[in-house]
C-alpha cells in the first residue's frame, strides 16, 4: 500500500499543483457521472412501469389512490402529477389543461439535468488546467536554462516532456467527461420522450372523462 501510493505521489509530482487539480476533477466528475447513471436509470425504468400500466388503465381517482399503494416509493414529479395536477386538471379546458401538464415536464427535465452542466463545465476545465501547467512548467524551464549553460539540451528536453504531460493528463480527464455528459444528456432526451408520451396520455384520459362527467350531468 505505501509503495502504491509513492507511485501515485511520483505520478501527481510529474505535473505539481496542475496534475493534484485535474485529479480532482476526474474524481468528482467520475463520482458525478455514476450518481447521474444510476439516478436516471432508476427514472428510466420507473417511468416505463408507470408508462406500461397507464396504457391500458382509466385514469379515475381510484386508480390514482391505487397507484400510490403499488408505488411505495415514486419521484417527487410523480407524485405531483398524481396529487395536484390531475385532480386540479380536472377542472380546465383541454387547451389549458395540455399547458398545465407542460409545467410537469419542466419540473422532471430540472431534476434530470441537474448536474449535467456542471459536469459539462469539469470538461470543459481540466484541458485548461493541463495546458496551464504546461506554461507554467515551460515558464520554469526556460528560467533555469541560462543557469545551466545554455546548451543542455537534456535538461531542456527532461523539463519539456515533464511540462506537456499536464496537458496530455488533462486531455486524458476531459475526453471521458465529455463522453460521459454526451451519453447522460442522450438519456434524458429519451426520458423527456417517454414523459411527453406520458403526457399525452394523461391529456387525453382526463379530458375524456372530463367530457364524460359533464355529459352525465347534462342528462
Amino acid at each position: 500500500m505505501e509503495n502504491v501510493w509513492k507511485v501515485i505521489q511520483e505520478f501527481f509530482a510529474l505535473g505539481g499543483w496542475a496534475m493534484w487539480a485535474i485529479g480532482g476533477c476526474s474524481v468528482l466528475g467520475g463520482a458525478l457521472f455514476l450518481e447521474r447513471f444510476f439516478f436516471l436509470w432508476g427514472e428510466h425504468r420507473f417511468l416505463r412501469k408507470v408508462l406500461g400500466r397507464w396504457r391500458d388503465s382509466r385514469l379515475s381517482p381510484d386508480f390514482l389512490e391505487e397507484e400510490k399503494r403499488h408505488f411505495s416509493r415514486f419521484p417527487r414529479w410523480f407524485e405531483n402529477l398524481l396529487g395536484a395536477g390531475l385532480r386540479e386538471g380536472q377542472f380546465l379546458s383541454s387547451e389549458a389543461l395540455r399547458e398545465y401538464l407542460e409545467q410537469f415536464r419542466f419540473g422532471a427535465l430540472h431534476s434530470w439535468e441537474k448536474g449535467l452542466g456542471f459536469l459539462g463545465t469539469l470538461a470543459r476545465t481540466t484541458p485548461l488546467l493541463g495546458l496551464l501547467g504546461t506554461v507554467l512548467g515551460m515558464i520554469q524551464i526556460f528560467q533555469k536554462l541560462p543557469s545551466s549553460g545554455g546548451g543542455n539540451f537534456d535538461l531542456l528536453a527532461q523539463g519539456i516532456w515533464k511540462a506537456l504531460f499536464t496537458t496530455a493528463a488533462g486531455l486524458s480527464v476531459a475526453i471521458p467527461l465529455v463522453l460521459a455528459q454526451a451519453f447522460l444528456l442522450s438519456r434524458v432526451d429519451s426520458l423527456e420522450e417517454d414523459f411527453r408520451e406520458l403526457l399525452r396520455l394523461v391529456w387525453m384520459r382526463t379530458v375524456r372523462n372530463s367530457r364524460k362527467a359533464l355529459s352525465e350531468e347534462e342528462a
